[in-house]
């Protein structure tokens, strides 16, 4: 069922208006890539699940539903989507199951990998430009000992979320190959205030706030503000550039270091040990095999352990450098997501500590 757009804004743009199918809209890159281009002057279709997501996404974002038209329909029903992609100029596909959660595997391969060809093939089937592919730096691991870019390899790892990602990823990848205009970008661990739904990098945060990572092994992780994320996909809504790929990984943080910034913006200690990752294997193994059938949710996963024990490295230079996209300090992400939690209940009055008096 389509929703009529009521005093939609429109911009003029590359000599022809601009309207922009978003799917994954109601999530958390995606709702943040839709304000951002409604604040650009952009004219946005959304693609969601339900009426009352859209509802519930983007009045806590103060998003008025009259500036948007919005379609009814699962990524996955190629019909939907064919019918979604008519009337549009671009699109940017942001739906995806975010999680290394095993009880999800189903559904993580079914929305990430198929949903994506659907996605993408409609899309270039219907003459859209660009389309834009919201993949993720975990789609082209593990690193092998290199310096991961936008044009490295896809390979095949093991994790049912990496391995969707890096399905999805050679999918892209082969439209890319036939000429469709796909804008391929890829993200870090994305965190951020305004998160509908809470989603993993919202809930490691409140896990560390929480001190539920102890004990915890050596490791890097690239952390991205949603909103620099959704600023660059507002730069690449822009026709006749072909096919191109863009690394966002963000800040690259010790996790230790991320735990250490959340106690000093807070002021409150947060205790962790360090332990060799080889003491710690065995267990994390057997808690992901047990995770499944566990009626609570476990804060370690498997595959988030190899990631730490991989300790990738990227390069977003080619992203800096073309787009002069700039990131916010990982510090004033990490304090506004603190405070957000804080103002929704997430976390009480002595865990903010003295960011309450901001």
């Amino acid at each position: 069922m389509t929703q009529p757009a009521i005093d939609a804004e429109t911009t003029f743009f590359g000599g022809r208006f601009i309207k922009v199918l978003v799917t994954g809209g109601t999530g958390f890159i995606g709702s943040h890539t839709v304000v951002a281009l409604l604040e650009s002057g952009h004219q946005i279709k959304l693609f969601a699940r339900s009426n009352d997501r859209v509802k519930s996404t983007f009045e806590s974002l103060g998003i008025t539903l009259s500036r948007i038209e919005f379609e009814i329909g699962d990524i996955t029903d190629s019909n939907a989507v064919e019918k979604a992609v008519q009337g549009v100029d671009a699109v940017i596909h942001a739906a995806a199951v975010y999680t290394m959660n095993r009880k999800r595997s189903g559904e993580i391969q079914r929305v990430n990998a198929r949903g994506t060809r659907i996605v993408l093939d409609a899309a270039y089937r219907a003459e859209l430009d660009p389309i834009i592919y919201v993949s993720s730096v975990s789609a082209l691991l593990p690193p092998d000992g290199e310096i991961l870019n936008p044009d490295s390899p896809v390979k095949n790892p093991k994790g049912t979320y990496i391995r969707s990602k890096a399905e999805a990823e050679k999918i892209a990848r082969e439209y890319q190959g036939k000429g469709a205009p796909i804008a391929i970008t890829y993200p870090g661990g994305v965190i951020g205030p305004n998160d509908p739904y809470c989603g993993d990098g919202t809930d490691i945060i409140i896990d560390i706030i929480n001190g539920r990572y102890n004990p915890i092994i050596k490791g890097h992780f690239p952390l991205v503000d949603v909103r620099d994320l959704a600023a660059l996909h507002v730069k690449l809504v822009e026709s006749g550039k072909g096919a191109r790929r863009y690394f966002l990984s963000g800040d690259r943080v010790l996790f230790t270091g991320l735990i250490d910034k959340i106690s000093e913006l807070t002021g409150r200690r947060i205790r962790y040990f360090i332990v060799p990752s080889w003491l710690i294997e065995l267990p994390v193994r057997l808690i992901d095999l047990l995770s499944p059938f566990l009626p609570f949710r476990i804060p370690v996963t498997l595959e988030g352990f190899r990631f730490a024990k991989w300790d990738p490295v990227f390069d977003d230079s080619k992203t800096t450098n073309e787009l002069k996209i700039s990131l916010r300090p990982y510090s004033e992400t990490l304090s506004d997501t603190i405070k957000w939690l804080h103002s929704i209940g997430k976390i009480n009055d002595d865990q903010v500590g003295k960011l309450s008096k901001d």
